[in-house]
């Protein structure tokens, strides 16, 4: 069975999600819907794009996923379809495909102008309609990715000297966890090996984690450290700061105890 997926602002608490399901449903009856998330911060296509792009690399070939993240139906802003990584990404032409693509290239990429007298849905129904029929290239034209909106203030930066990341804050988990935009690649290649010192707040971490609790136990307890930040590479391979056994609605996240919340940025220097 096909797979639609939905990454929306919506939240949980109105019919949105129920009447988007109920159109796409009605368009096309034999498909499964998955729900990514739809208690994205509302217009922050930064912080969807980021939970999107990294569940959809879970799912099978061919998945449709629909990004209704500050999404409307406008006369100033085209759709885009692309196809990427053997799977089909359908969102406004708002910055957020870049932000998924990051530095890649899509297999494929179209602009589709929405129909004005259409509900949102029903657009993007006709859309998913046309992948499935093979049908989208009557819908839009393909476009280069320059011609897309690009998006890149949470870009990390690094020095020409090549011994500095600058990077951000780009998704605070439910375990209060903060995830950066610096990939274990990028700190890999940047730091060939090197000692480094990432510098926060008054705080300077030297150690990356290679598990969630992985610390010196010889003179300590795993319990002597709780509430202590540590930095360790996540599922996705991006670097995250956590507060061990930091438990978030009682001041135990990242945010409340030092400040790094979404769009925080901080420093990584490598030593010579």
């Amino acid at each position: 069975m096909a797979i639609i997926t939905l990454t929306t602002d919506y939240g949980l608490r109105d019919y949105y999600v129920a009447a988007a399901k109920g159109v796409l449903n009605s368009r096309i009856p034999s498909v499964n819907i998955v729900d990514v998330s739809h208690q994205i911060d509302m217009y922050d296509i930064g912080m969807g794009s980021y939970v999107l792009k990294n569940a959809s690399t879970y799912f099978p070939d061919g998945t449709i996923h629909i990004f209704a993240v500050d999404a409307s139906i406008t006369t100033r802003q085209n759709y885009l379809v692309m196809r990427y990584n053997q799977q089909f990404f359908i969102a406004p032409d708002n910055g957020a495909l870049s932000l998924i693509l990051a530095n890649d290239k899509p297999g494929q990429l179209l602009s589709v102008e929405p129909d004005a007298s259409q509900e949102l849905f029903a657009f993007l129904a006709d859309v998913v309609a046309a992948i499935f029929n093979g049908d989208l290239g009557k819908m839009g034209q393909e476009i280069d990715r320059s011609q897309m909106v690009q998006t890149t203030e949470l870009t990390p930066h690094i020095t020409a000297e090549g011994n500095v990341i600058k990077g951000h804050i780009v998704y605070e988990d439910h375990y209060g966890n903060a995830i950066t935009n610096v990939s274990k690649k990028m700190f890999e290649e940047i730091g060939q090996g090197r000692a480094f010192e990432l510098t926060v707040s008054k705080y300077k971490l030297t150690r990356i984690n290679k598990f969630y609790d992985d610390f010196n136990l010889t003179d300590r307890s795993l319990k002597d450290y709780e509430g202590q930040l540590s930095l360790i590479f996540n599922q996705n391979d991006n670097l995250q700061m956590s507060i061990y056994k930091g438990i978030p609605n009682k001041g135990g996240s990242v945010n409340s105890l030092i400040g790094m919340g979404y769009r925080a940025s901080f420093v990584i220097t490598f030593k010579e």
